[in-house]
């Protein structure tokens, strides 16, 4: 009895960890934009999206997944490949309406390797990445909301993306710790991200 309580228990925990540290931006997501600044803006937008969601959450798991020093590489990648991406489309540099097929391309690009438990090497990991976070940082750029200061909102879509990927990166550390189940539990939410990119994708 002792052995299957373990893992019912630490998926508890998980969960309500992730979901006290969502509830703030949750709640901000449904307050009105117009109250807040350029900060508030770019911590909002990230949350705003299902399939920003799913990926910032998802680079922390895969990153977990890994182990070593892809645990702090690929959600530092992503975050400041992101946020150079950002300020190009901000700037004028990258031009173009986001790519929304891109965006849900991303949710299964990240999914999958969590899905099937594979183990890129760091290179190709980072890589994909840093793909994934350029895409991203576009789409952020790109939907500046007007009147809102560039900087504030810039500084508030990395502290929102790194918080998703620390809640990501810790979920996927405790979910490893648990005998058996853990890597059966990780794959499942691999196959959920997957499907809810293909979701996305042909919606």
């Amino acid at each position: 009895m002792s052995g299957s309580a373990a893992p019912t228990s630490s998926t508890l925990r998980i969960g309500l960890l992730l979901a006290a540290a969502m509830a703030p931006l949750q709640a901000w997501a449904h307050a009105d934009p117009g109250a807040h600044s350029g900060l508030f803006q770019g911590l909002l937008h990230v949350v705003g999206g299902l399939d920003h969601l799913l990926v910032m959450v998802g680079v922390g798991l895969f990153a977990a997944s890994l182990g070593g020093r892809a645990r702090w590489l690929l959600p530092a990648t992503f975050v400041t490949v992101m946020a150079l991406t950002a300020i190009a489309a901000m700037s004028g540099l990258i031009g173009g309406n986001p790519a929304e097929h891109l965006i849900a391309l991303s949710v299964i690009v990240v999914g999958v390797p969590i899905a099937l438990a594979l183990k890129p090497s760091l290179g190709t990991a980072l890589a994909v990445i840093a793909v994934c976070a350029a895409i991203h940082g576009q789409a952020h750029g790109a939907e500046l909301p007007a009147a809102t200061q560039a900087t504030g909102y810039l500084i508030g879509l990395m502290l929102s993306t790194a918080l998703l990927h620390v809640g990501g990166a810790f979920a996927g550390i405790a979910l490893n710790r648990i005998p058996v189940a853990g890597l059966t539990l990780t794959r499942t939410a691999g196959a959920a991200m997957t499907a809810a990119g293909l979701v996305l994708a042909f919606a």
